[in-house]
């Protein structure tokens, strides 16, 4: 699943236009194309090497693009595929829970922050690719909810459902939505407006903070080319 994503991201920036790359990035303002690509490489080199010390936090991916400020696609593309080889006999065989699980729904959200940036539509593969992702996003915010202490929430998103919360609880409120744009709502890549402005059945204010994986939802709304 990694590896898979890492060739299709490899093949968007290796054919994007080199200005589009240094554009910002709608999903992740505080970078550019190249710079998201940067994170990427620095999270393969810092898994090779060990290095986990602030893992996960905004410190942890301002230090990984940091340290390629002044390193060109092309050059982040080869030290990525350098590192390919042993990244992926790392993950081989691994089961999607716990940091293999986050590894891999992270690269795959990034292929969508990237493709929403050059307005590259979501391919068969990459929705494939999506639907264990979101399934493993989904758990995490059945955890959120039940910590939080919130009435159980339904959640339609195709042909999938989940009741997340108590199982004792009556359920609160439904979402109906597609599975790309819940996949982009619990990772932080939709605002409070845009959430809220979704198909609810019921009041959505209390589950706001606990939707995206990372706390909270975007400051503002994220306009995708995604299709």
């Amino acid at each position: 699943m990694y590896a898979q994503a890492r060739e299709r991201v490899i093949e968007l920036v290796s054919s994007a236009d080199p200005a589009a790359l240094e554009s910002t990035v709608p999903a992740t303002p505080d970078w550019t194309g190249r710079q998201l690509l940067a994170h990427l490489v620095g999270v393969s080199a810092d898994v090779l090497a060990q290095r986990f010390d602030m893992a996960g936090t905004d410190g942890w991916s301002a230090r990984q693009v940091s340290e390629r400020a002044d390193t060109s696609v092309a050059d982040l593309v080869d030290e990525w595929r350098a590192a390919a080889p042993a990244f992926d006999a790392a993950l081989a065989g691994q089961p999607l829970e716990g940091m293999i699980g986050a590894l891999a729904t992270d690269i795959v959200q990034h292929e969508f922050d990237m493709r929403g940036l050059l307005g590259a539509p979501v391919t068969e593969q990459a929705a494939a690719a999506m639907e264990p992702a979101l399934n493993f996003m989904v758990g995490f915010l059945d955890r959120r909810v039940k910590k939080a202490g919130l009435a159980a929430l339904h959640v339609k998103a195709g042909s999938e459902e989940w009741t997340l919360g108590p199982g004792e609880s009556a359920v609160a409120a439904t979402l109906t939505t597609t599975p790309l744009e819940l996949f982009r709502v619990i990772a932080g890549r939709r605002s409070a407006a845009q959430v809220t402005a979704l198909d609810w059945d019921g009041d959505p204010t209390p589950y706001l903070p606990v939707l995206s994986a990372f706390g909270t939802l975007a400051q503002s709304d994220v306009h995708e080319h995604l299709a």
